[in-house]
């Protein structure tokens, strides 16, 4: 695992999985996006992010991973399914657990980030299909 301290905003954890965040979704957004020439290889990462505002501590766990496919696209898959009723992830950053799942309303957000970023991938599939969230923090 690396933590990174970004200054003046927060933490950031980098990790290769976490098996507790992973969750049964209820559905699924995708797009797609002209990808690299070449290939890339399977990887599998996971986050979690935590924001200095004051006294909040917004915070969050998402995992995904890459699988390389012949193609001329990239396609971005993010499951969601509403969190369960107890919090089971353990958090690398912070006390209290994380609640397992991902709000729809927060996979769009997340879906958005990825394509607006201009960075471009290989042909392939990238699906977040781990998460946690903090049902107060976040």
């Amino acid at each position: 695992m690396i933590t990174i301290d970004v200054e003046r905003h927060g933490l950031v954890a980098v990790d290769e999985d976490e098996e507790r965040a992973r969750f049964v979704e209820a559905g699924r957004l995708r797009a797609r996006r002209a990808a690299l020439e070449g290939s890339g290889r399977p990887v599998r990462v996971l986050v979690e992010v935590q924001r200095r505002f004051g006294g909040l501590a917004p915070r969050a766990l998402l995992g995904a991973r890459f699988l390389p496919v012949p193609n001329t696209d990239t396609v971005f898959e993010v499951d969601y399914a509403p969190g369960g009723a107890s919090a089971a992830c353990p958090s690398r950053l912070w006390s209290r657990p994380f609640t397992v799942g991902l709000p729809e309303e927060f996979a769009s957000a997340v879906l958005d980030v990825l394509l607006a970023d201009a960075t471009s991938w290989p042909a392939g599939a990238l699906r977040v299909d781990r998460a946690g969230f903090d049902e107060i923090e976040s």
